[in-house]
């Protein structure tokens, strides 16, 4: 059963009592293998991030996951296949966490419409630290607007989770604060990448406003055969593989 707004309210209230020491925080945390990805090692309460490509759900995950651990509240909207049992790979908390699907009566092949995602959104904006958004939910730019006046108002950061070949015009009134692009991915197994696949290499492009505004490139696992999310020099990252690389790497996507 879907979860209705009064339920989603509901939770936000619980939140809002629980972690009304965090809600002061100007900054949410990150992992700390992840805080190169942003300015100041953590994403600024109020503002909206998107992450594009192969991967993309994956990154946008992690990135969330540590809020979580450190008490506070993630609303998943429109991410029907994101597992439980990928979440806890993750490490995250998931009694703090909300799965938020769209009955199919409001859900067609290209996602829910427009109506259907402003409503849930304005439901869970306000009563989550957190709000990861899938690839398939689509809102105009005024209800962009107003949902990014919500969270500037109540501390909720959003997380916009793009495929390779996914335009943004959606979501261009929640004004993206970081923009992260996820390109040259790489899958990485046995026999050269012909046999189980255990790590996927892929360099990320950060870019955006402010501090952002300056590009840089990181790699990074999306997983590693660990299935942790890191950047590839980590040490706890490093991918297995038979050590035979002849060229015949399996791409993603």
């Amino acid at each position: 059963m879907e979860p209705s707004s009064a339920q989603l309210a509901a939770v936000g209230s619980a939140r809002t009592g629980t972690s009304a020491g965090a809600a002061r925080e100007r900054v949410l945390p990150v992992d700390e293998a992840l805080a190169p990805l942003l300015p100041g090692g953590a994403i600024r309460r109020g503002t909206a991030l998107t992450v594009r490509g192969h991967g993309s759900v994956t990154l946008a995950t992690a990135l969330a996951a540590e809020v979580s651990r450190r008490g506070g509240w993630v609303a998943a909207v429109g991410m029907a296949d994101l597992g439980v049992s990928a979440l806890a790979e993750r490490g995250v908390d998931l009694q703090r966490w909300a799965l938020v699907d769209f009955p199919p009566s409001a859900a067609g092949r290209a996602g829910p419409d427009r109506n259907a995602a402003a409503d849930v959104l304005g439901s869970v904006v306000g009563g989550f630290d957190v709000v990861l958004l899938g690839p398939a939910v689509r809102v105009g730019a005024t209800t962009a607007s107003r949902l990014l006046a919500r969270m500037r108002e109540h501390g909720t950061s959003l997380i916009r989770a793009l495929g390779a070949d996914e335009a943004d015009d959606d979501v261009t009134g929640l004004q993206p604060e970081v923009r992260m692009a996820i390109g040259q991915p790489r899958w990485t197994g046995v026999d050269g990448g012909h046999g189980r696949l255990l790590a996927r290499r892929a360099e990320v492009t950060v870019d955006g406003r402010g501090e952002a505004s300056r590009p840089r490139r990181i790699a990074m696992w999306l997983p590693s055969a660990g299935g942790d999310v890191v950047p590839a020099e980590h040490r706890g990252g490093a991918a297995v593989d038979d050590g035979r690389d002849d060229g015949r790497h399996r791409r993603a996507g």
